[in-house]
């Protein structure tokens, strides 16, 4: 809906990376934002563009204020708001890869995140909690790699690495007796090997 009228349009300058913030919210909907890899890219987007965002609102279940709210809750964790506002994409990325998510999240230490790039969108982590939220931040390294095709790309509920929350955020615990019916103590090896590579991660912070 957002390239459809025209709610993304090319106004921050290319320098080196792109970057894109994106988050989903239960009973809140989704938005992402995207534009040259900076710090505090969702406020600058939202003061910018907002009255663009609102004038569309009615037709996502939104209007002007709960647009105002989801501006200052985009992430719905204050940690986390602070690090997008105070670090760009690449940064972000960068200190998860190096063991620094919960010191640079410290409200989200305990979540579980995962890193990925892939040619079709570059690199993003994502991160998510049961029925709240699901976020990623994501960065490329050429003038407008995050398109529409990079972000069709990363929503793609069959290919796309937004589908991977489904693992980190244990939405799928429920389907636990089917899976091990296929092979036995198959979640449990899953849910087991995630939690040694979580504690592993933990430790290098």
């Amino acid at each position: 809906m957002g390239f459809e009228h025209g709610l993304f349009q090319a106004s921050s300058k290319f320098d080196n990376k792109c970057g894109l913030v994106a988050s989903f919210r239960d009973g809140k909907g989704a938005a992402v934002v995207l534009g040259s890899n900076q710090a505090d890219m969702v406020a600058k987007t939202c003061q910018k563009h907002g009255s663009r965002w609102k004038s569309v609102g009615e037709h996502v279940g939104h209007n002007s204020a709960s647009v105002d709210e989801y501006c200052t809750n985009f992430i719905p964790e204050s940690s986390a708001m602070s690090a997008i506002q105070k670090r760009d994409p690449a940064a972000i990325i960068a200190a998860a890869k190096q063991g620094q998510f919960g010191a640079v999240m410290p409200g989200l230490k305990d979540h579980l995140f995962i890193v990925t790039a892939k040619p079709e969108f570059g690199e993003c982590l994502f991160t998510a909690q049961t029925g709240k939220f699901g976020a990623a931040v994501c960065t490329c390294d050429s003038k407008e790699c995050n398109n529409l095709t990079a972000l069709d790309f990363i929503v793609d509920a069959d290919k796309g690495p937004m589908r991977l929350l489904q693992f980190i955020d244990r939405s799928l615990r429920n389907l636990t007796p089917a899976m091990n019916s296929i092979v036995s103590g198959l979640w449990m090896l899953t849910e087991r090997s995630m939690q040694q590579w979580w504690t592993m991660s933990r430790r290098s912070t």
